[in-house]
């Protein structure tokens, strides 16, 4: 599912007042299922952060990318417009951050228990959840499927049938209009029903201008067949804008419970995502790459002759927030929409049936269907590098079946079962770089297969000393066809005759976890883990020639985990801390190599499975609700990652592959946050106000694995607040929001293209306000 869900926060849960005395008041209970039960958060050995759908609002997290905020070693965030609705995702270190079909995620998403698949569609908005959590360290016994470094777990709300649901309308910077809904209402009296919608439009963080109109001094020669010439009315230069927002989604759950032992929930939902190309800037070029560039069979200047001016720093915009792009080539007459589109459909079916006191049957049946189209303009100008448009579809089936139980006088939870997944794809592309004479069009058939049989047990030796065990084994096998083709009427030739080449991989693997879990009494539990995981293996996603269409295979991670849960004070304090170290091994790498066959001369990118790492470090997380005004949340993390051996992959240094003194991608060393909501002593006799506000920090990181200086993310830390005013018996809430309030100038992403000529970034939005109200019944 996509905007019809909502997403997570720390693990912590704000006290609920209901009516007793301060002395009274204690932290709420959290209630997680990441063993195949529910158990209390605190009575879970396992590292997971966990919140409810209602602290997700008053923190203001609206979408999977503002996890990283305040998930401790989390780091989730946009590709940028070369990689369209995905997400970067790592935790502890350990991830994948590309677009493409072949290259399996690190992170494993699931929606009330169904995997999601590829990580494309993995950038969502969220609305209506009842409950997430956030698993650290591999969950190959677990979440199974390529959870090697983790897995996201989000719990819809389900039907109640006591007609209630609520109205919220938002507005704000940058024109937005943002709407969520939903109602739940009875059938019958064994039937429940929920409906959930979900609006938003915003305009464009970018603003699109006319080169020619804003600099008319620097068109050069404008009789060159394309000339610079202005194609805006004189009185404004603006086009239009990148990064804006315009997603509808709709949900619809049934929940039929005949008996108190059966439980049948049925879900679909449908998002409608219609936004504007992502954000995309561009910071720096260097021309001398550009300038020896000619016509096929000639020396001319390619740019100036066709274009009557040089490709150059004149095409830099004046600040972050402005582009030049047109996202055209007129010389081969090749123009993209500049769109970031995503459409999902998704069927669901549960079935929950207790076949005894001790016994007890899940099954999930699940359709996913997603697909998408994106843009991207390398050189933001009205001349053309390079640019790409691409299409992608997935559609996907998967069965789990559970069988759960207690045994031996209630000492021993087990549950085993098996998991069934296929997927069919497709990924229809169109690719240009002029600086390389490559025009090709890309039309790829990957389809892939995936099933397993696992078995989890907890048994308690003594009272509160636990055994637990896991074991799974899963088989993978994937089939893929590229199709690539020089287009026609273009200098292109490096297809000659076209690729058409299937290939086909499978393999085997075991994953397992042993730990031991010690509750010292009913406030405090230690509990320790040894766990492993995979990421499957795949294809050279972008191939020149059959020599280059090879396999690589999985890569794995074993991490050791060690920690424990406490509660001081009367359950007024909550503090939780886990370390763990990890081998992460036959790590799969990226680099460009000159070429795959001797004596080529064009670039190939190549995966390869190399390099070995360890792993280690630490996360904290604290809650303190000590009065009846003051809620504080904090939460630090330290990620250590280092390169032990390279073993072929040192051959990429010298391009894009990273040296044992590389920092991992997307892997802040320190990340910190904090929080407090506040009751404030305001209009107390008319309803309530209050405060919730929280700052966020992390240290530099890198978004490629050679760690270019140019290309590092700075440190930076990021304040937001949300001021709410509640109508005394809770009917109706007004609030006023925050985002950014330091206005810290700092980017998602940044990446090089065109050879390394031209470096872009994704920045992020500076301080922002809004106001909404939310009318309950």
């Amino acid at each position: 599912m996509a905007a019809g869900t909502s997403l997570l926060a720390p693990a912590f849960a704000q006290a609920q007042d209901s009516g007793a005395d301060s002395q009274d008041k204690v932290l709420q209970e959290v209630t997680v299922t990441a063993q195949f039960r529910e158990q209390n958060l605190q009575d879970t050995p396992l590292a997971i952060t966990a919140i409810t759908g209602a602290q997700l609002a008053e923190k203001g997290i609206t979408n999977m990318q503002d996890l990283t905020r305040v998930a401790p070693s989390v780091n989730l965030r946009h590709t940028g417009s070369a990689g369209g609705k995905t997400l970067a995702a790592f935790i502890r270190g350990v991830g994948a951050s590309d677009y493409n079909f072949n290259i399996e995620p690190g992170v494993a998403f699931y929606i009330d228990d169904v995997y999601l698949g590829p990580s494309f569609g993995t950038l969502l908005e969220f609305v209506d959840l009842e409950r997430a959590e956030v698993l650290r360290g591999p969950q190959g016994t677990l979440s199974g499927k390529n959870a090697i470094g983790g897995a996201i777990r989000l719990v819809t709300q389900k039907p109640r049938g006591d007609d209630s649901g609520y109205v919220e309308l938002e507005g704000g910077s940058r024109d937005l209009m943002r709407l969520r809904a939903a109602y739940d209402v009875s059938l019958g009296e064994n039937l429940a029903m929920r409906v959930s919608g979900y609006s938003a439009q915003q305009d464009g963080l970018i603003k699109v201008y006319d080169f020619a109109c804003v600099n008319p001094t620097l068109v050069g020669d404008t009789t060159a067949p394309h000339g610079l010439r202005n194609a805006t009315p004189p009185q404004s230069c603006k086009t239009g804008t990148l990064g804006g927002t315009d997603v509808r989604a709709a949900r619809m759950q049934f929940r039929w419970t005949p008996s108190e032992n059966l439980e049948v929930n049925l879900s679909g939902d449908y998002v409608d995502d219609n936004s504007d190309g992502a954000a995309d800037v561009l910071l720096s070029l260097n021309p001398v790459g550009f300038s020896t560039y000619a016509r096929p069979g000639t020396t001319t200047p390619f740019f100036t002759t066709q274009y009557g001016v040089a490709y150059d720093q004149r095409f830099l915009p004046p600040n972050d927030h402005s582009t030049y792009a047109t996202f055209e080539d007129p010389v081969y007459g090749l123009k993209f929409p500049p769109v970031n589109t995503l459409t999902t459909k998704d069927a669901t079916l549960n079935v929950e049936w207790k076949l005894s006191d001790h016994l007890a049957l899940t099954s999930i049946s699940a359709y996913r269907k997603i697909g998408g189209s994106w843009a991207y303009d390398s050189d933001s100008s009205p001349l053309q590098t390079d640019g790409v448009y691409d299409t992608q579809s997935h559609e996907q089936w998967s069965q789990e079946l559970r069988l759960s139980g207690q045994a031996l006088n209630g000492r021993f939870d087990w549950t085993v079962g098996g998991f069934y997944f296929n997927a069919t794809e497709r990924d229809i592309g169109t690719i240009e770089a002029a600086i390389f004479n490559l025009y090709i069009a890309v039309n790829s058939f990957p389809k892939y297969e995936n099933y397993a049989g696992f078995v989890h047990g907890e048994y308690e030796i003594v009272d509160g000393l636990k055994v637990i065990g896991g074991l799974r084994r899963s088989h993978e096998s994937k089939v893929y066809r590229f199709i690539e083709n020089d287009i026609a009427g273009t200098p292109s030739n490096v297809f000659p005759g076209g690729l058409d080449v299937p290939a086909r991989t499978e393999y085997d693997r075991t994953d397992y976890r042993v730990g031991l879990q010690y509750n010292l009494n009913p406030n405090h539990m230690l509990y320790a883990n040894l766990a492993t995981g995979f990421r499957g293996g795949g294809f050279n996603p972008r191939p020149s020639n059959p020599q280059s269409v090879v396999p690589f295979g999985p890569e794995s991670q074993k991490s050791y985990e060690v920690g424990v849960r406490s509660e001081f004070l009367d359950r007024r304090l909550r503090w939780n801390n886990t370390a763990y170290f990890s081998d992460y091994k036959d790590i799969q790498l990226s680099g460009r190599i000159t070429s795959i066959t001797p004596g080529g001369a064009f670039p190939v990118t190549v995966i390869t499975n190399a390099a070995k790492a360890h792993i280690y470090g630490f996360e904290s997380e604290l809650q303190a609700d000590l009065n009846e005004v003051f809620t504080l949340t904090s939460a630090a993390s330290y990620t250590k990652f280092k390169y032990e051996d390279l073993g072929s992959a040192a051959a990429l240094a010298a391009t894009s592959g990273p040296t044992l003194d590389s920092h991992q991608r997307y892997t802040p060393e320190w990340k910190v946050n904090a929080g407090v909501l506040a009751t404030l002593p305001l209009l107390q006799s008319l309803g309530k106000v209050t405060l919730s506000a929280d700052y966020s920090y992390q240290t530099s990181q890198y978004p490629d694995a050679r760690n270019l200086p140019e290309l590092e993310i700075p440190g930076y830390g990021v304040a937001n607040a949300r001021l709410t005013f509640t109508r005394a018996e809770g009917s109706w809430s007004a609030s006023l929001i925050g985002s950014n309030l330091l206005g810290e100038d700092y980017f998602y992403n940044k990446n090089y293209v065109s050879g390394n000529f031209q470096l872009k970034g994704n920045p992020a939005p500076g301080t922002e306000w809004g106001v909404s109200f939310r009318k309950n019944f």
